[in-house]
């Protein structure tokens, strides 16, 4: 017999919101390369996940260095309870932080948020 997770039962019960963020950065912006612009977007994103009381789940992937170069460089996949916690995330300091930062070295956003 399978034990469900936690996370597992809360779908069950509810109408999880999952909130998709990716961004493709610049080759180079503020004086570094993406490779370093992607660190510090990681951290910033590693920050948000400890520091954001309304994520239920929470995923940051950095792509490979071999990918083609008209893919994505960074996605955030955030689990949450409903809108309004999707609104209390976005004025959350840490997610502002890694906004602004995301914002200013990267030439492309794409976003979704739907119920699982």
């Amino acid at each position: 017999m399978r034990f469900r997770s936690f996370f597992e039962y809360i779908k069950e019960i509810f109408n999880v919101l999952r909130h998709i963020v990716t961004y493709k950065f610049l080759s180079e912006a503020q004086g570094r390369t993406k490779n370093d612009n992607l660190k510090i977007a990681k951290a910033l994103a590693d920050d948000m996940a400890k520091s954001i009381p309304e994520l239920l789940s929470f995923r940051c992937g950095v792509g490979s260095p071999d990918q083609k170069a008209d893919n994505y460089d960074i996605i955030l996949i955030c689990d949450l309870s409903d809108f309004d916690a999707l609104a209390a995330y976005k004025q959350n300091p840490a997610h502002k932080a890694f906004g602004a930062h995301c914002h200013a070295v990267s030439s492309d956003r794409a976003a979704i948020d739907f119920e699982i």
